[in-house]
């Protein structure tokens, strides 16, 4: 029957007669509706007034050099909250940081009668007492096991305070890219990128998936803080691994209207307590504030908010790309859908020497012939190699590698075998 659904849907006729043949059919009436085949597309040019005229579109930008916005931070005026009381009563879940900021807010919180419970990383779920639980951040079923929890317990959050992305002032170099102790796996405290994802974008995607699947409708603030993520002055530190916080704090309000998110990065001190003791005045003061602005950097004595600018582009700016007739270019992921199009294009304009690298398995070139023979043109791997056929044809080189980009050793193979087949 799908055979037949195809055939008739691709415009072939089909004997319903002979389909039919030796059996007995009864017809099944169905209610009907009235099909007035009404239009209700709107008529004429709506850049028109009713007497003709044409109207302009004073928003429009008709140059293409004026499309374009850059992220820029204007200073707004600090919140005189820093000694007055949150209104009305919450319920707040606090993910405490090891530089105790959140540890200071929470117990001002409690101080002010409000609701507390407090969740701080380890290696795996646990209730230490009544309100206080240790979740590991980068294990969604442990952020599940927390929100069923305070089900059971009949308490839910309104307002949650995200500090994991506090983390002390660890000196990062430009070797830091090697091995486990560099990539954040490894050693104390909250150190490189993996680490940084974990309580970071993941901890925030596992929340807001917690949330979810307790059916919980209620409205929940959560308040995301981390310290030397943006790029506000030359002086900040800034620790890049932090930044894909944004996604989740600008898309989960997307997706789930009752959760509205915001991002707060703190300029830390690095000296005196008091100076400490300020900045956690100030982030009480913006819990106290209610603010609209997504996007907050807070300081000792300052406040930024992120807006964007428009830019005019320069035309001046050269155009040329910097790509020589025969060129030796290595694409990683260049076995991908992607990757094929920039070998492509570099096969056709420059006649490059082109090295491939990809995750995938791909077939020996000796064996090409016997692929596209067994499998057809129209599988995944024989359109790839027709593709390089035809950058060949098209007087490019190509080698072939199966080499994960992350993989050292694999890709310094690829390299010296490039340097030998290319020179």
């Amino acid at each position: 029957l799908n055979k037949i659904g195809l055939l008739w849907l691709y415009g072939n006729a089909i004997d319903w007669e002979q389909f039919q043949e030796g059996r007995k059919r009864y017809r099944l009436p169905l209610p009907s509706y009235p099909s007035q085949r009404e239009s209700y597309w709107i008529e004429g040019n709506s850049a028109t007034s009713n007497d003709g005229v044409q109207l302009e579109n004073k928003n429009k930008k008709v140059e293409f050099a004026d499309w374009f916005y850059i992220p820029c931070w204007k200073q707004a005026i600090l919140p005189l909250g820093e000694k007055s009381k949150i209104t009305g009563k919450h319920k707040w879940l606090v993910f405490l940081d090891e530089f105790m900021i959140g540890t200071v807010l929470a117990d001002r919180l409690k101080s002010e009668g409000q609701e507390v419970v407090t969740v701080i990383p380890g290696l795996e779920f646990k209730k230490l007492e009544t309100n206080a639980y240790r979740v590991n951040p980068g294990r969604t079923n442990d952020y599940q096991a927390l929100f069923d929890d305070l089900r059971l317990a009949q308490w839910m959050p309104d307002k949650i305070l995200h500090f994991w992305g506090v983390s002390e002032d660890v000196e990062e170099t430009d070797n830091q890219h090697d091995g486990k102790e560099a990539g954040g796996l490894a050693g104390p405290g909250f150190q490189g990128v993996d680490n940084a994802q974990d309580r970071g974008f993941y901890s925030l995607l596992y929340i807001a998936k917690a949330i979810f699947k307790q059916n919980h409708a209620g409205a929940v603030e959560i308040l995301v803080v981390t310290n030397n993520m943006q790029n506000v002055s030359e002086d900040c530190g800034i620790k890049p691994g932090k930044a894909t916080v944004l996604g989740p704090v600008k898309v989960i309000p997307q997706e789930h209207p009752n959760i509205r998110c915001r991002s707060v990065d703190l300029i830390l001190p690095r000296s005196s307590d008091w100076q400490k003791k300020k900045i956690s005045d100030r982030l009480w003061a913006e819990l106290s504030y209610r603010s609209q602005d997504t996007v907050v950097a807070l300081g000792t004595n300052f406040r930024w908010v992120q807006t964007f600018e428009p830019i005019h582009l320069d035309e001046g700016r050269e155009k040329s790309l910097p790509l020589r007739e025969g060129g030796v270019y290595l694409i990683t992921g260049g076995t991908g859908h992607i990757g094929l199009i920039i070998a492509e294009y570099l096969a056709v304009a420059f006649k490059a020497k082109l090295i491939l690298t990809g995750r995938s398995a791909f077939p020996p070139r000796k064996e090409w012939d016997r692929h596209l023979a067994a499998h057809g043109r129209e599988d995944r791997i024989s359109g790839k190699i027709i593709k390089v056929k035809e950058m060949e044809e098209q007087g490019a080189q190509v080698l072939i590698f199966s080499a994960d980009a992350v993989d050292r050793e694999k890709m310094e193979q690829v390299v010296k075998q490039a340097e030998e087949f290319f020179g």
